[in-house]
């Protein structure tokens, strides 16, 4: 939904996906496990389009550069979509 919208998430999108992370997933983002940091650079790309909170600002771009830094390179290409949403370039995927 998000990539096919080109206004900002609402309010109970960008706070609901707090209550449905498990305590396995956050185990799994300490250790740095490549899927949850995946998912977090994707969740990231909501934050970057909540530009109406001035407390988010910089956010999605520290959450992105996190993820790039410890996602081995064979799965780089999954940050591929939210490095083009948050830091410009293609609004979706280009299909191969």
């Amino acid at each position: 939904m998000a990539a096919e919208s080109t206004k900002a998430p609402s309010d109970a999108l960008l706070k609901i996906w707090i209550h449905f992370v498990s305590d396995r997933y956050v185990e799994l983002l300490s250790e740095r496990q490549p899927g949850s940091l995946i998912i977090l650079a994707h969740y990231a790309v909501l934050l970057h389009r909540s530009s109406q909170y001035w407390y988010l600002d910089g956010e999605a771009e520290q959450i992105l550069n996190i993820a790039n830094a410890f996602v081995p390179t064979e799965w780089q290409s999954w940050l591929e979509w939210p490095k083009a949403q948050i830091r410009g370039g293609p609004r979706t995927p280009v299909s191969g």
